[in-house]
């Protein structure tokens, strides 16, 4: 029997591209999944650093953020949201 959780893991779930054109379902179940995605104005981390491809696991800081200052990212940078299709979802 698989226990229940309390949400649809799915919601967290996105689709990467990979290297050599193939794809990946990637899903966070840790601090990851804290982000936010904002507008690209208000983004205030970065998917991996200015010289390295993003992962879409490690993230850093566009400027100094406040305490107490919600996290926001861009989605854009590590989601390929035409992609589920490309995989028979």
């Amino acid at each position: 029997r698989f226990p229940t959780f309390a949400c649809d893991v799915l919601q967290w779930a996105w689709v990467q591209d990979l290297e050599g054109g193939a794809f990946g379902i990637e899903v966070d179940l840790d601090d990851c999944n804290l982000l936010n995605s904002g507008r690209q104005r208000s983004v205030n981390i970065q998917c991996g650093k200015a010289d390295k491809v993003c992962d879409g696991n490690h993230f850093y800081a566009r400027r100094d953020i406040k305490k107490g200052e919600e996290i926001l990212g861009s989605y854009s940078e590590f989601v390929s949201d035409h992609s589920w299709s490309e995989l028979g979802l």
